[in-house]
């Protein structure tokens, strides 16, 4: 800094990536879904929220919270992200329901709303 002080920036993962990031993949064409941002709501009272989406085919765009739900549902509610990293080799995401592939060999489904 201009100061002459050091600052040091700890993340557990790169910027613009997550524990999700690179193990969620579309059903439909088979391609990795991307973290992008979406503004949704009324013009002039747009919300802006975190989504997954597929770049290869028309995918519906899949809200953070629904997976987020999804895998604190699958893995249970507490500490789910690091348990996520280690126990999920992937997960498959359809318009109906998601596939968690676990690096035991199990597959797990969550049912969409």
């Amino acid at each position: 800094m201009k100061s002459g002080k050091a600052r040091e920036v700890m993340r557990a993962y790169q910027r613009g990536r997550s524990a999700f990031s690179q193990k969620i993949t579309c059903g439909c064409c088979g391609r990795k879904l991307d973290c992008d941002y979406w503004k949704m709501g009324l013009k002039g009272q747009k919300e802006k929220y975190k989504v997954w989406v597929c770049r290869g085919c028309s995918f519906h765009r899949l809200l953070d919270d629904e997976f987020r739900e999804a895998v604190a549902g699958v893995l249970g509610r507490e500490d789910y992200e690091p348990r996520f990293v280690k126990e999920v080799a992937g997960v498959t995401a359809y318009e109906d329901r998601f596939e968690f592939h676990f690096t035991d060999g199990e597959v797990a489904e969550w049912q969409r709303k």
